[in-house]
């Protein structure tokens, strides 16, 4: 299973054009046209803070996800009557696995 990684910028693009930011750029530029400079710059020095912090969260929310996806451990395993050690991507559903001592699984199993 692969798991894309999408760089800041497509999350950056993701978080802005969502329809709150939208409303506050509109906003922004209303009161920019309005001349009231000091509340267009709050609603915007919040703002860029607030999708920041977002980026931030999302970001390593991301990396967590890969890290998780991709823990690979040496197994042994019973294919055509003979174990084998083999990495714990490689595993299919249908093979045995041997346990010799507790370990974190990067898969699904049933214990027998």
């Amino acid at each position: 299973m692969i798991i894309e990684r999408p760089n800041i910028l497509v999350l950056f693009g993701r978080e802005v054009f969502r329809p709150l930011y939208l409303f506050i750029v509109f906003s922004v530029c209303l009161w920019t046209y309005e001349e009231y400079y000091y509340y267009a710059a709050v609603i915007f020095f919040t703002s860029a803070v607030s999708i920041a912090i977002n980026l931030y969260q999302i970001k390593k929310l991301n990396e967590k996800i890969f890290h998780m996806a991709y823990y690979d451990i040496p197994v042994n395993v019973l294919r055509r009557n003979t174990v084998l050690q083999i990495s714990s991507v490689d595993v299919v559903p249908g093979d045995i696995v041997f346990l010799k001592e507790p370990i974190k699984l990067p898969f699904e199993g049933v214990i027998l």
